[in-house]
C-alpha cells in the first residue's frame, strides 16, 4: 500500500519553528553566551528534535493505521455483504435440493407405476399374441372352409342344374299325361270327379335321392293327394328305410327330407314311398 503524505499539524510546525531558531543560534552563537550554557543547549535542541520527530512519526501511524483501519472495515464489510449473499444462496441452492429430492421422490414412485403399467401391458401383449396365433389359425381353418364350401357351392349348383333338368324332364311327362289324360276324357266323355286319396294308399317310386343335402324327389304329387307337410315312409322290399318330411309338391312330383340321419345308400332310384298308416 503506497502511503500518503499527510500535512504536519500546527503544534508541530511551531515547534519546528522553534528548533530552527535554536539551531540558528547555536550556529551562529551570541557573544554573551558562555561555554558552560553551549552543551545544555544542544541537548536541549536534540531532546526537542527527537520529541517533533516522534509526534510526527506517531502522527504518520495514526494515519496509515486509520488507512489500514477503513481499508479493513470495507473489507470486512465486502466479506460481510459476501457471507450475507452466500447464505442467501446457500439457502436457495437447500431449498432447491428440497424440491429436488421432492421431485425425485415423485419420479421414483411414478417410474415404479410405469414399470407396473409396462409389466401389465407385456402381459396382456402376449394374451393378445396369443390369441392373435389362435385368430391366425381360426382364419386359415376358415379359409380351408372357405374352399371346401366353394367347392361343394359347385357340386351343388351341378346337382342343382342337374335337378332343374330333371324337373322339365318330369314337368314334360306330367304335360304329356295330363295331355293323354284330356284326350280318354275327351273321348269317353266321362266327367271325373274330385278324387280324396288317403294317405295310406298312396303308393310311388323315388326318382333321385341325394344324401348330402338330404332331398329325395318322388312320382307323387298333387294329382295323387300329396300335400305340404305330409310324411311318406321309404320301403325297400317291405322293409321300413325311414320317414320323408313332404317339402315342395308339384302337380306330378314332390320333394322331401329324411327324418332320420341316412348315408348315401340308404335311400336310392327305386326305392317305394308309401302313405304313413
Amino acid at each position: 500500500m503506497l502511503e500518503t503524505k499527510t500535512p504536519l499539524p500546527t503544534n508541530v510546525q511551531v515547534e519546528r519553528g522553534r528548533l530552527q531558531a535554536v539551531l540558528d543560534e547555536t550556529v551562529v552563537p551570541d557573544a554573551r553566551t558562555t561555554s558552560r550554557a553551549r552543551p545544555r543547549r544542544i541537548m536541549v535542541v536534540l531532546l526537542v528534535m527527537m520529541i517533533a520527530l516522534l509526534v510526527g512519526v506517531i502522527f504518520n501511524l495514526n494515519v496509515a493505521y486509520r488507512t489500514q483501519l477503513q481499508a479493513l472495515q470495507d473489507k470486512a464489510g465486502s466479506i460481510t455483504r459476501s457471507w450475507t449473499t452466500t447464505q442467501a444462496a446457500l439457502k436457495e441452492n437447500v431449498r432447491k435440493n428440497r424440491t429436488y429430492r421432492f421431485a425425485l421422490t415423485q419420479e421414483k414412485d411414478r417410474s415404479m407405476i410405469l414399470a407396473g403399467e409396462v409389466t401389465t401391458l407385456s402381459s396382456q401383449l402376449r394374451v393378445l399374441s396369443n390369441e392373435l396365433g389362435a385368430k391366425r389359425e381360426q382364419a386359415a381353418s376358415l379359409e380351408t372352409e372357405l374352399e371346401v364350401l366353394k367347392n361343394e357351392n359347385s357340386a351343388v349348383k351341378q346337382d342343382l342344374t342337374q335337378l332343374n333338368e330333371w324337373v322339365v324332364s318330369l314337368q314334360r311327362v306330367q304335360d304329356n299325361l295330363q295331355r293323354k289324360v284330356r284326350r280318354l276324357l275327351t273321348r269317353s266323355k266321362v266327367e271325373l270327379g274330385t278324387l280324396v286319396v288317403k294317405p295310406a294308399h298312396l303308393n310311388g317310386k323315388v326318382l333321385k335321392a341325394n344324401s348330402k343335402y338330404n332331398f329325395i324327389i318322388m312320382d307323387l304329387g298333387r294329382n295323387d293327394g300329396v300335400g305340404v307337410g305330409m310324411t311318406l315312409t321309404a320301403r325297400r322290399n317291405d322293409a321300413v328305410i325311414g320317414d320323408i318330411k313332404v317339402e315342395k309338391v308339384y302337380d306330378e312330383l314332390s320333394v322331401g327330407k329324411a327324418l332320420f340321419p341316412w348315408a348315401s345308400d340308404e335311400v336310392v332310384v327305386g326305392d317305394s314311398v308309401k302313405g304313413k298308416e
